[in-house]
């Protein structure tokens, strides 16, 4: 698999490729990515390659554009927390709107769809009146010190496996919220890196005293784990066998497939994701990546918000 080559051995698979085909290439960083991006392309005029990761596929692109051979050649990666810590950015090289893939489908009606789906409306009402939020925002706010730890683990290379975290250990199944202790403590046991606790949990407070946007730094696979605590003891639909009610219970991969499956063209149409790759394809003719209904749903999408604008524009008047 292309997924374990070195950047180098990617970029000379499609340079020797351009022989037979003249088409586009769009990298990412993986196979969940593959699986979402492998709709919205063009398979006449595309290929999707996944790469390994984001370093990889940024790695590949700056080698294909040393030997000038990056024409038709298109990376799409997640932001993850450049916010934080700004990076130079490239034309053949786009992000998502907000930290990840993950949670720019969060953010999009497919969330909605899950909760119609899948949770209890009375539930779902009760839990915001009492956190006095609406349920998605809650749970940004909630998911805020697990992605900031990500970030230091990243930033100061502490090692940090957050594959290996058991969030039933640091999630208050009653209101979502986290003990900020025991989640450095769990987190501590997955590194063989050794941290100081308190300067870590230092760095932690200085960086929600920023009140950052929170879409740009929650990880969508980090809100899927915390929401799939919410399923399972606050909002979920009961299951009954017999007389026996049976609490909900949904794995955070099940979740994710979920969502995933529940993400549909338009809502990527909508994303500043969608227009600039359109906007790169303008810059490049003849090279495609996205199939062609996206430029009319764009066009549509355009159109419906000068429609909204006009009439809030009358009703205003």
């Amino acid at each position: 698999m292309l997924e374990s080559a070195k950047p180098e051995t990617i970029a000379g698979m499609i340079m020797q490729s351009r022989r037979k085909f003249k088409g586009s290439y769009l990298l990412v960083e993986g196979k969940t990515d593959y699986k979402i991006y492998k709709s919205y392309i063009d398979n006449d005029t595309c290929i999707i390659q996944p790469t390994g990761g984001k370093g990889k596929a940024k790695e590949v692109i700056a080698f294909l554009e040393r030997y000038k051979q990056a024409n038709g050649v298109l990376a799409c990666v997640d932001l993850d927390f450049e916010t934080l810590n700004p990076q130079p950015r490239k034309e053949n090289v786009l992000y998502t709107d907000v930290n990840n893939l993950e949670t720019m489908i969060i953010s999009s009606p497919a969330f909605d769809k899950v909760m119609e789906r899948w949770g209890d409306p009375k539930k779902i009402l009760l839990f915001e009146k009492r956190m006095g939020k609406e349920l998605r925002s809650f749970l940004l706010e909630c998911c805020q010190p697990v992605s900031f730890l990500k970030y230091l683990s990243n930033y100061n290379n502490l090692g940090i496996d957050f594959k290996m975290l058991d969030y039933d250990l640091f999630v208050n199944e009653k209101d979502l919220t986290i003990n900020i202790d025991e989640l450095i403590k769990i987190a501590g046991i997955t590194t063989k890196t050794h941290f100081d606790i308190a300067c870590l949990k230092t760095e932690l407070s200085k960086l929600a005293a920023k009140n950052l946007n929170v879409w740009l730094v929650c990880c969508g696979h980090q809100l899927v784990r915390i929401l799939s605590i919410a399923f399972r003891y606050l909002i979920g639909k009961n299951k009954t066998k017999g007389k026996t009610v049976l609490p909900f219970h949904i794995l955070p991969s099940e979740l994710e497939n979920i969502l995933h499956c529940s993400y549909e063209s338009l809502y990527f149409a909508k994303t500043e994701l969608c227009k600039n790759i359109i906007e790169w394809e303008r810059k490049n003719s003849p090279h495609k990546i996205l199939l062609p209904v996206f430029d009319k749903l764009i066009v549509d999408y355009i159109e419906m918000e000068l429609d909204n604008a006009t009439a809030e524009v009358a009703v205003a008047k």
